[in-house]
């Protein structure tokens, strides 16, 4: 029989069997979690361009023209003093407003001469792939 003040406690043996399970089950989880995060910041960024598309399209029914910038910075301003955009657009990888040199996420808007077609593009994380282009 083995002494009561012995029993009290875990052995080293199943101690480290439960930190290898543990590490085991964060080496699986951890590298989805950072994807699922990627992948809900980009579906963000998806539908604000598609607010702001929508910003533009009401813009030209009241201006029969497209707003006539080439930053990102002056379209917003542009609708925002219009109150064609009501919200801010924040950018979801820097938790910041949109501006035009953001590190991820960016917005890129540019229109033709005579200001009767645009394109917005946006990007992914670090600016490496473009995720949406939305055209007239």
């Amino acid at each position: 029989m083995i002494p009561k003040h012995y029993i009290k406690g875990f052995s080293i043996i199943e101690l480290i069997i439960v930190l290898l399970v543990s590490s085991i089950i964060s080496m699986v989880v951890l590298p989805n979690y950072e994807k699922i995060q990627t992948y809900a910041k980009e579906s963000t960024s998806k539908n604000q361009i598609y607010n702001l598309q929508l910003a533009i399209e009401t813009y030209f029914l009241e201006n029969s023209t497209y707003p006539n910038t080439l930053t990102i910075n002056d379209l917003i301003l542009i609708l925002k003093s219009n109150s064609f955009l009501k919200n801010e657009l924040k950018n979801p990888f820097t938790n910041a407003e949109i501006n035009d040199q953001d590190e991820s996420g960016k917005i890129n808007y540019s229109s033709s001469s005579p200001y009767t077609s645009y394109t917005i593009e946006v990007f992914g994380k670090d600016n490496a792939n473009s995720l949406l282009i939305l055209t007239n």
